[in-house]
């Protein structure tokens, strides 16, 4: 009789969590939450987050913003590249500063090719050296999950 209780207890308590939804967010984090009108887009960091909502504390407020967590389109978690990230995202940029920069001195120096070439390269190898020593942010998408529908047969 105990057990049957208990396992009715156990399913009831499921079946109310299997109808919510649920911000993967941790307490503290900075997000980039896109909701339906009203809200818009909300960037703050997240100061509580349960099944049914989501509350940041906006940036240039002390006030917080409760979101309905089934408003929520998209959320984004602020998050620290890798050494690797940050190697690879400076690459590219000091590519396209050095090619610039040697596309610039090749014109100027009647010596176009081996200019860029140089730009380039030095781009490249002192983008990747940088990024890898400061790697930055970047956002990363965090799913929502949705609610799940439980259908009679």
């Amino acid at each position: 009789m105990i057990a049957r209780l208990t396992l009715l207890a156990l399913a009831a308590g499921l079946a109310s969590d299997l109808g919510a939804q649920s911000a993967n967010v941790a307490v503290g984090a900075r997000v980039r939450v896109q909701a339906e009108y009203p809200y818009g887009q909300v960037v703050g960091r997240v100061e509580r987050a349960d099944r049914q909502v989501l509350r940041v504390v906006q940036d240039r407020t002390t006030a917080g913003l409760v979101v309905p967590v089934r408003y929520i389109h998209s959320l984004e978690v602020r998050r620290q590249r890798s050494r690797v990230q940050g190697m690879q995202h400076g690459a590219v940029k000091g590519a396209v500063v050095g090619l610039g920069a040697g596309l610039l001195l090749g014109a100027l120096t009647d010596n176009l090719g081996t200019m860029a070439a140089v730009g380039l390269g030095a781009g490249v190898a002192g983008g990747a050296a940088y990024g890898m020593r400061r790697p930055g942010l970047t956002w990363e998408r965090v799913d929502v999950l949705p609610p799940v529908r439980m259908s009679r047969r």
